[in-house]
């Protein structure tokens, strides 16, 4: 049996703006703390959306990107980037960082990057790394530390700060990337505000960023989406 999964990334902006009822208060505060301030500072604030599944996160993140897109104050300073719902292959902060970058490559083609960055990416992206496990990891480190020097590079040259919209932030964070990952994503944030935040959804809160001594604790706002009312579902309908 085929079974066709709703998938917001492949609606218009005016059909996900017919569909959205779950969420609005929060897509509200969303886009309204990516206003630039009075002097153009930006928020250095990450964003987790917990709810169950179906309640409207996908929708929620897509439109909150498409929103950025069309709104001129918000896209002439931001940069979203946003990712599949599974990421497959990522089993490292190394190849999520290499996803990262193929976006920023090809949502911002129209800057003129130079070829020697091409050419620098081409080179980070084909690093080979030992199969034993502890030098593995170490080389692996050493390998993301220098993609997010790169990475900030790029983002300077875009002139606009990074959003990461990022999907089942609790199997990135439980599964997919080690502590010790997520504690270089976490001082790299930390180190460089300027370069970019991450939007996410999740299911629950999970230890990660629950948990004191995690990599994340106490680093993203929360906000959790309920689905629909029986009023809503009804207008849905």
């Amino acid at each position: 049996m085929n079974i066709n999964k709703y998938d917001p990334r492949l609606k218009t902006h005016e059909e996900l703006n017919a569909l959205f009822f779950c969420g609005i208060s929060i897509l509200k505060e969303l886009l309204e703390s990516l206003i630039p301030g009075k002097k153009g500072s930006l928020t250095n604030q990450s964003w987790i959306i917990t709810g169950p599944r179906g309640a409207g996160k996908s929708h929620l993140l897509t439109k909150l990107y498409k929103d950025i897109q069309v709104n001129e104050n918000l896209n002439n300073r931001w940069l979203p980037l946003i990712f599949p719902e599974e990421l497959y292959g990522v089993n490292s902060l190394f190849r999520l960082l290499l996803k990262i970058l193929d976006e920023v490559f090809k949502q911002s083609n129209a800057m003129d990057f130079t070829k020697e960055l091409k050419s620098e990416y081409e080179r980070l992206k084909h690093i080979q790394v030992s199969k034993t496990r502890k030098e593995r990891e170490m080389q692996l480190h050493d390998a993301s530390k220098k993609l997010f020097a790169f990475l900030l590079q790029l983002q300077r040259k875009t002139g606009k700060k990074l959003i990461l919209l990022l999907e089942n932030l609790q199997m990135l964070f439980d599964e997919q990337l080690t502590d010790n990952e997520l504690k270089l994503l976490r001082s790299i944030m930390q180190e460089h505000p300027d370069g970019f935040i991450i939007i996410g959804t999740a299911l629950t809160v999970m230890n990660q960023i629950e948990a004191y001594g995690k990599p994340f604790y106490h680093f993203f706002k929360l906000r959790r989406i309920e689905q629909l009312s029986k009023e809503n579902m009804v207008h849905f309908m």
